[in-house]
């Protein structure tokens, strides 16, 4: 079965840059500490536009829930 990324170059850049901050981190911290700690800073060297934390409406049964 031939599997092809739909944004190949993307993912790769992304997973560059992810692995890149996870040799220089470690295992085992939490999502915020490899987000603020590294990744951000990886994304704009690679230049790989991103949004950090966007926000979002979340709704149930027609009622706003929360904003994220």
């Amino acid at each position: 079965m031939d599997t092809k990324l739909l944004f190949e170059n993307e993912s790769y850049a992304i997973r560059g840059a992810y692995f890149e901050v996870n040799k220089s981190k470690d295992h085992g911290f939490f999502e915020a500490v490899y987000q603020g700690g590294g990744v951000e800073i990886e994304f704009e060297i690679r230049d790989v536009p991103y949004v950090s934390q966007p926000k979002f409406n979340l709704s149930y049964r027609g009622r706003l829930l929360s904003s994220y």
